[in-house]
């Protein structure tokens, strides 16, 4: 399971970019998880104040 950033519920605190090398912010302040990078380990989920990281729902 991928995790992916809600973007309406992120503050863009970065502390998801601390704890996880898959979530990286863009030059417009927007954080994303890469994909191809996460492995489904869930501490940006536990790191995120807000709880805007969740499993992605796919379909």
């Amino acid at each position: 399971m991928i995790y992916v950033i809600i973007e309406k519920d992120c503050a863009a605190c970065g502390l998801c970019e601390d704890v996880c090398p898959a979530s990286a912010v863009s030059s417009a302040g927007i954080y994303k998880i890469d994909p191809a990078l996460c492995t489904g380990c869930g501490e940006c989920a536990d790191s995120c104040p807000v709880e805007a990281i969740q499993p992605c729902q796919q379909d």
